[in-house]
């Protein structure tokens, strides 16, 4: 009888902690276009947890995200991420909340789908994480091929000159008059590999200073927009600068 009894008690405990464990799934269209909206569903299963529940998803930098319905969460989207949070979930054991999705004109080629539902279980913060997938987008622009070698300028009264490595480099030009706007990187003495930032360009000064940016922006606001997605990414002394016919300008 008490090993019955055991048993009893031990089903009963694995049965509840098992309702409180957390499964998500999402919708997300097959294809992408630039240029349109979609909307983003995601389930939620929460069998009988009741405690603080946390969505994450990265979201490609130029890519946004707006509220639909969040069934009661606090949506915040911020240096590319959105996080949705409850800190009371809904009371039903699945629940559905939507977001909507604005491809720009300039978006990257494809899109990778990831995401993560963080719990607490008796006080045990705990994870869930989406399947990953990659989602092309019609009408996005391939990626610029990264740089495999790095070629460093020794200090000298000649300009510093590497016959040896070729890298393919996109000056910032503007063959259209008027002002635009991109955002600095970075300048540097010896040449870079510049990493999970799109539409790179580069400018070589004559005293040997190579200058990256990434970016073509018709106003200084559209720029600043961005400007936070890419200090999250590690460049904190980014900033704006002003080009006028392919030329830097104050």
């Amino acid at each position: 009888m008490n090993k019955i009894a055991f048993l009893l008690v031990f089903n009963l405990m694995v049965t509840y902690c098992m309702a409180q464990e957390i499964t998500a799934s999402q919708k997300f269209p097959a294809n992408l276009a630039t240029g349109n909206q979609y909307t983003i569903e995601t389930i939620i299963n929460k069998g009988a947890s009741k405690n603080f529940i946390m969505f994450s998803q990265p979201i490609p930098i130029g890519i946004s995200v707006a509220e639909i319905d969040c069934k009661g969460g606090r949506l915040k989207f911020m240096d590319s991420i959105v996080k949705i949070t409850w800190i009371v979930p809904p009371v039903e054991e699945s629940f559905t909340f939507t977001y909507k999705l604005t491809i720009p004109q300039k978006a990257p080629e494809e899109m990778k789908v990831e995401g993560s539902v963080f719990y607490i279980v008796d006080s045990d913060k705990r994870e869930f994480k989406l399947p990953v997938k990659v989602i092309k987008i019609d009408g996005g622009q391939p990626k610029l091929k990264e740089q495999t070698n790095i070629v460093e300028t020794k200090t000298s009264t000649a300009k510093p000159v590497s016959s040896d490595v070729t890298p393919q480099k996109s000056k910032p030009t503007n063959t259209n008059s008027g002002k635009t706007y991109k955002i600095q990187i970075g300048a540097f003495r010896t040449k870079r590999t510049i990493k999970n930032v799109p539409d790179i360009s580069i400018l070589e000064t004559d005293k040997g200073i190579t200058k990256y940016f990434t970016g073509n922006f018709p106003t200084k606001e559209a720029a600043l927009a961005h400007l936070p997605g890419i200090t999250a990414k590690g460049y904190k002394g980014a900033f704006i600068v002003s080009f006028e016919n392919g030329k830097i300008v104050k």
